[in-house]
């Protein structure tokens, strides 16, 4: 197993090598990656592919999991030539270009959110007696 923080994904060398990824976006205090540039080499359509099907009889099919709120947009930076540039070329200007994508975007699938609040179910501890009690005592230490 191995972690690594946000800004520090260059020294993920392929995601394909995980059977388990785990994308912890609770620890990010204002949902922005630090290196933009180097998630999208490490997160994209194919090495999220070579993780979730695997093509080898040896490892099982992977799986992602994205811990907190991923509805939030990060900033793709492009640097372009704006006009095929006249010949001598060596003096083209490039132009710099951004725009707000989605965080999931490297999934390649289109998510609906519902927003909808939702009901708060509270836990009571009727299993913390009789026969399910080892059970229930291995969930939670902090019983009411």
């Amino acid at each position: 197993m191995d972690c690594f923080p946000w800004n520090r994904l260059k020294k993920l060398a392929k995601l394909a090598d995980y059977d388990i990824v785990i994308l912890d976006l609770l620890s990010m205090t204002d949902q922005r990656l630090p290196d933009v540039g180097t998630f999208e080499s490490v997160f994209n359509e194919q090495s999220v592919l070579e993780v979730l099907v695997s093509n080898s009889q040896v490892r099982s099919n992977g799986t992602i999991y994205v811990l907190g709120d991923p509805r939030f947009s990060i900033t793709q930076e492009i640097d372009f030539v704006p006009v095929p540039p006249s010949p001598p070329y060596s003096g083209a200007e490039v132009s710099h270009w951004q725009h707000e994508i989605p965080f999931l975007y490297w999934t390649n699938i289109e998510f609906e959110w519902d927003g909808r609040p939702g009901d708060t179910i509270e836990r009571t501890w009727a299993a913390s007696a009789g026969q399910l009690k080892r059970y229930a005592d291995k969930l939670s230490v902090n019983r009411r």
